[in-house]
């Protein structure tokens, strides 16, 4: 057994939340989760969805460090919002430093030669913008699963089964209870009820 896979069994196994709850948030069955998080079977394993499924149903990294140790890189945790400061606050950084790099270049090749010390400085302004585009990308999925959790906190305030919004339907596909209009109770006497 190696450490991915040694990750893969204590994921699914050392986490506080039980494994057929695990297997039910990721949508498998409790079985192929543990058949794939057991080291000594060698025909099934987690697709690298599946490990990020998983990583986010148990809120840990266990699978992506080991990942790390054997790839030979190090990943270090965002601070959700408080890394890039929003999604526009990201954009406009991201385009500051795009023209920082533009002017730098611009800069640099005025005499059509570009020094050492020039491109030193040029790689300097590409390495910050690289870096802006990076938080502008954590921003970018931040906003989204906002958006989702929004979305999601939004449906689960609905009644169940009713759509809002245009085409108003109920479960069994009738018009709306609250939609329907009662027939006026002079019409009902005179016989004009719909």
């Amino acid at each position: 057994m190696d450490h991915i896979d040694t990750a893969i069994y204590a994921t699914v196994h050392d986490s506080s939340i039980p494994a057929k709850e695990i297997a039910s948030r990721v949508g498998m069955s409790h079985q192929v989760l543990l058949n794939k998080a057991n080291a000594q079977n060698e025909t099934h394993k987690l697709t690298l969805r599946e490990s990020l499924a998983i990583q986010i149903a148990t809120g840990t990294t266990r699978i992506h460090a080991a990942m790390g140790v054997e790839l030979g890189v190090q990943s270090q945790p965002v601070d959700d919002e408080s890394e890039c400061g929003g999604l526009m606050k990201a954009v406009l950084s991201a385009a500051h430093q795009h023209g920082d790099v533009m002017r730098t270049i611009d800069d640099a090749m005025a005499d059509n030669h570009l020094t050492a010390r020039e491109s030193a400085q040029c790689c300097k302004e590409i390495d910050e913008a690289v870096q802006a585009l990076l938080a502008l990308s954590r921003a970018v999925v931040l906003e989204q699963k906002k958006s989702r959790a929004q979305s999601e906190a939004l449906r689960q305030t609905q009644a169940p089964g009713c759509v809002y919004g245009p085409g108003l339907v109920e479960p069994d596909g009738a018009e709306p209870a609250a939609l329907k209009i009662a027939p006026r109770e002079k019409d009902q006497k005179m016989g004009h009820a719909s």
